[in-house]
């Protein structure tokens, strides 16, 4: 018991009494007022915070994760006491009724002789007998965890090991917290049931393959309020380290085995079992669900992580002013202007800002947004430096089988010809199968009518020709399709599959489609691509409602035709414009504190698009200044939410959360002058020239590192292992910086030596890509040609 002495100022209305039980792990507050006593009972896991309160009298203000939050301000007569207190609820959180047990297992019948005691735990002597150890200082020197350490080089018995096995008992200071993280719980000796390790291959083993076979383990799992965290006793090589918002499942199996099941987003599972303690495991569940589901994302770890620090303002308005002056060339090119949207009335999914043309007013976009779906009506994301050519992006049109028509539409897409002063042809690139646009037209929906944005060339009162609207349908399938396919190639890859078949692992693969979906998006951004740069014309892209396939596409396109959406910065600006402020639905399609796992709107939209750019990487090696472990690191903060950079489905949500002002954005840390080296591609040489990469089937390949990096039979340290290549490739370049100095100096022309798309043996021209699926394209100039995606080489 520890009781707290109150203030007489505040005795003549109520008297506080707290009892801290650590045989039940419990706290409660007692008050007698008006000759009645309240109480009220809290676990210790259950204690989430203390906030030092000033004023005349020391106190305390200790907070618990309940619904609703519950806090407790408790006075202490001096500032030692309240210390003390403190100490000690550190202590029952982190150990408890494990400290009560073992004390009482200790204590019992003067079983401690003064040899056998740390000189920090006290003793106290009734009579000339070593009783017993004060309770309290025993727990706190239990909870500092250096009894274990004093004994060291000693022949005494250990007090702190499990002595069923030649086990240690995690400490806690192992863990490194993050900046607003706290302890919540924690559990020693926990039983990990699905634990594997690898058998080394015997002789006759198919093709002397080591075998991953199943090793339950015991360890140490920890809870904090952003994350899951299991330490091995034996394994060290193993670590399990889940934030909750990455938790997709955590369920109990059968009451009386105490196994909890934990899955997660990015297609782990794992099984844990407890001891008898049925309570704590009742707890430990409850606490995930309110911290991994909370009912508002405002309560998602970000928003204690980035409380009172520093952010970097990567998407504000003058942010995105001067990446549309860069992006549509305002500086040298008129015909566009910035629509103003920063209160979202009329655009509730789009930016606070985006360009429109500049012959069209405000009430004739919202004449067009009542004919787009979701009000995203077209709007212009870049412009090619060249050919000016438009890249717009919108939602389908809501013409229905009637074929509904917009006059405000149509003069829209009449003066973006205007502002791209060529050739008058617009690309209308609809992403979805045929079949789908048209099965939308029952529902008041479907695509456009091109001879409806068709104009007649007149001269000398003559009809002489037209400037033509052209529709193209990419075929690629809807987000119900791709969830699909990622759960085929996670259910094929997981590292206790029971469909894999070495036989027919590659045939199963194919059958997923996963693959067959990247290359039908890489042959996407290729056609675009074609049509901005070599037919200079302009290009219209839209699905249904333009935040999945349509950010796909657009933001492919530039990274294929901008070298600066290539580089660190450049690329972390267009997943700023293209998918969070264009409204991708980050929340939605990740599923942020959302327990429904059934829920038929999530889908791996960024995940399918991440994949696209990773074959990128791995087809033009010298292109992009990031590397694969800055893709993998990204993907994986889009469920951590530990960084605000992805939580809601656009703007506005996010400008109401005050997500700028209350979290830390991914890419100030990543970018950071301490972080940046990790995610630097050294192989990085800038170039002006356009991607264009092979999408054949035999150029698309299963990103390993991802789906496979959890498989202890296939996977490999990939951090170690970027380490060691950056290493490598960093000799390599400074070789190549040389070689590079040589051949300039020898007179070779150093600017097709940058190309990244120069082939290793005869170049490939690609006419038609619809009839010609693998390759390049040429320009009608013969010093500006670009073929499909090789190794870079230099002259002998």
């Amino acid at each position: 018991m520890f009781d707290v002495t109150v203030p007489k100022r505040l005795q003549k209305t109520l008297v506080y009494v707290i009892v801290l039980d650590f045989a039940k792990s419990q706290i409660s507050f007692h008050k007698v007022k008006r000759g009645k006593e309240v109480q009220k009972r809290y676990q210790f896991s259950q204690c989430v915070r203390f906030e030092k309160v000033l004023g005349p009298f020391p106190a305390l203000t200790v907070y618990f994760q309940t619904t609703p939050l519950y806090k407790k301000t408790v006075h202490f007569v001096d500032v030692g006491e309240r210390e003390s207190f403190c100490n000690l609820m550190r202590a029952g959180i982190a150990h408890g009724s494990q400290a009560y047990s073992l004390f009482s297992e200790l204590a019992e019948g003067d079983a401690l002789k003064p040899e056998q005691v740390p000189s920090h735990v006290k003793l106290i002597f009734p009579g000339a007998t070593p009783s017993r150890i004060e309770f309290v200082d025993f727990l706190l020197a239990f909870s500092k965890g250096k009894t274990q350490q004093d004994q060291k080089g000693s022949d005494s018995k250990p007090l702190f090991t499990d002595t069923t096995a030649k086990e240690t008992v995690a400490d806690t200071k192992s863990i490194k917290f993050f900046e607003g993280e706290i302890p919540v719980t924690y559990r020693e000796f926990t039983n990990r049931l699905d634990a594997t390790e690898e058998k080394p291959a015997e002789d006759n083993s198919e093709a002397g393959v080591a075998q991953v076979v199943v090793r339950p383990s015991r360890g140490t799992l920890y809870l904090t309020n952003y994350r899951i965290v299991y330490s091995d006793y034996t394994d060290k090589t193993f670590s399990l380290d889940v934030p909750l918002g990455n938790v997709l499942k955590v369920h109990l199996i059968g009451a009386e085995t105490n196994q909890i099941q934990l899955s997660t987003k990015d297609f782990r599972t794992f099984l844990f079992q407890f001891d008898a303690h049925t309570l704590w495991v009742k707890q430990f569940l409850e606490q995930v669900a309110s911290w991994a589901f909370p009912k508002n994302q405002t309560r998602m770890f970000a928003f204690s992580h980035g409380e009172g620090r520093e952010n970097h303002a990567w998407w504000n308005l003058e942010s995105m002013k001067k990446e549309y002056r860069r992006a549509c060339c305002f500086d040298t090119m008129d015909g566009l202007r910035l629509e103003e949207n920063e209160d979202f009335a009329g655009f509730s999914t789009y930016p606070a800002l985006f360009v429109v043309a500049s012959g069209i007013s405000h009430p004739d976009l919202m004449q067009i947004a009542a004919y787009r779906s979701r009000a995203r009506v077209p709007a212009v994301v870049w412009r090619h430096p060249k050919t000016c050519a438009l890249l717009v992006r919108c939602a389908q049109p809501l013409g229905g089988i009637t074929g509904k028509r917009c006059e405000e539409d149509e003069k829209l897409f009449s003066l973006y010809r205007e502002a791209a002063k060529n050739n008058g042809l617009i690309y209308i690139v609809d992403a979805r199968p045929k079949k789908a646009a048209v099965g939308n037209q029952v529902m008041g929906k479907g695509t456009e009518n091109t001879e409806n944005y068709d104009e007649s060339i007149i001269k000398n009162n003559k009809v002489v020709g037209k400037k033509e609207c052209k529709l193209i349908f990419l075929g690629i399938d809807n987000i119900h399709a791709i969830r699909g396919a990622l759960e085929k190639v996670t259910e094929l890859t997981a590292p206790d599959s029971k469909v894999f078949n070495e036989a027919t692992y590659l045939q199963s693969l194919a059958d997923t489609k996963w693959l067959h979906y990247i290359r039908l998006l890489l042959k996407g951004g290729v056609v675009i691509a074609q049509k901005l740069e070599v037919e200079k014309a302009s290009v219209v892209v839209h699905c249904s409602d333009g935040w999945d396939r349509t950010a796909q596409l657009t933001a492919l396109t530039q990274l294929l035709l901008d070298p600066h959406c290539r580089t660190l910065e450049g690329f972390a600006v267009l997943i700023e414009k293209e998918w969070l402020h264009f409204g991708h639905k980050f929340a939605e399609r990740t599923g942020h504190a959302d327990p429904n796992v059934g829920d038929t709107q999530r889908a791996p939209i960024f995940l399918q698009w991440v994949d696209a750019v990773w074959q990128l990487t791995r087809q033009f090696p010298t292109a992009f200044e990031f590397n694969e472990h800055f893709l993998l690191t990204m993907v994986d903060h889009v469920s951590s939410c530990r960084f605000g950079t992805f939580l809601f489905n656009n703007a506005k949500e996010r400008q109401e959360a005050k997500v700028p002002d209350k979290t830390v954005s991914l890419w100030t840390w990543m970018l950071s002058s301490e972080n940046v080296f990790h995610f630097q591609n050294p192989l990085f040489t800038p170039s002006l020239h356009t991607l264009i990469p092979a999408y054949s089937s035999k150029s698309i390949a299963l990103w390993e590192n991802y789906f496979l990096r959890h498989d202890r039979a296939v996977a490999h340290d990939q951090t170690q292992i970027a380490t060691l290549v950056g290493l490598r490739m960093a000799q390599t370049k400074k070789k190549y910086d040389a070689l590079r100095a040589a051949v300039i100096a020898a007179g070779y022309d150093i600017d097709a030596l940058d190309d990244p798309n120069i082939l290793s043996g005869d170049n490939v021209e690609l006419g038609a890509l619809d009839q010609q699926p693998v390759g390049g394209f040429k320009h009608n100039s013969t010093s500006h040609t670009h073929t499909h995606a090789t190794q870079l080489r230099v002259p002998p």
